[in-house]
């Protein structure tokens, strides 16, 4: 049988703050912790500028990229346009609306030359990242403290349904010996009617 347990003892164990206060107490003791380390990983004087500068050389390639990819869809077009023109001798051709070539000047044209990167801006959105990080860590925090106190309090349920089913219990058996009780003292008094007992004077 097991030994029951008080209510208020595990309501007192699973006495918790808010949520959302939970969570801010959490988020900002992670911004606090993580503030150092973004400071010493991401200054300027630690600064990754060879990634940047690869970054940009390589985006410098993949236009260089483009403009061979158009230049080779401009000739493939010519020659059709050409082959159409053997086929069709006698079709005139149009004086307006013709295709313009892929490799033309196009109104949103990527600049030649590769810019520097923006540094500031770029350290203004890993800060806002790592800030972005540390609210999913603060919310995953939370969650976890939740179903904590939900399992505690699924504990608390079933302590307090064995607490019930032994109270239960217990009045079962109360009444079963009230009702010993009481048929003991009936059959006592019927014997003392059958044989005319005289109760014994002190």
């Amino acid at each position: 049988m097991e030994k029951p347990v008080s209510f208020f003892n595990y309501a007192q164990q699973v006495h918790r703050p808010p949520p959302h206060i939970e969570m801010m107490q959490v988020n900002n003791a992670l911004a606090a912790q993580n503030d150092a380390i973004y400071r010493r990983h991401w200054s300027f004087n630690n600064l990754p500028l060879q990634q940047l500068r690869f970054a940009s050389r390589e985006d410098a390639i993949l236009r260089d990229e483009l403009r061979q990819t158009r230049k080779k869809l401009t000739q493939m077009e010519r020659r059709i346009e050409e082959f159409e023109g053997q086929l069709h001798p006698h079709r005139n051709r149009q004086t307006h609306g013709l295709r313009r070539p892929f490799d033309a000047v196009r109104p949103q044209t990527i600049p030649e030359t590769s810019a520097e990167p923006d540094l500031t801006s770029w350290l203004t959105q890993q800060r806002q990242n790592c800030e972005l990080w540390n609210q999913n860590f603060a919310l995953k925090e939370c969650l976890r403290n939740v179903e904590v106190e939900n399992n505690m309090l699924r504990e608390m349920c079933r302590q307090k349904e064995v607490n019930i089913s032994l109270l239960e219990n217990k009045t079962r058996q109360l009444k079963s010996d009230l009702q010993f009780y009481s048929d003991m003292k009936h059959d006592t008094k019927e014997l003392v009617q059958a044989f005319n007992f005289k109760p014994l004077k002190v």
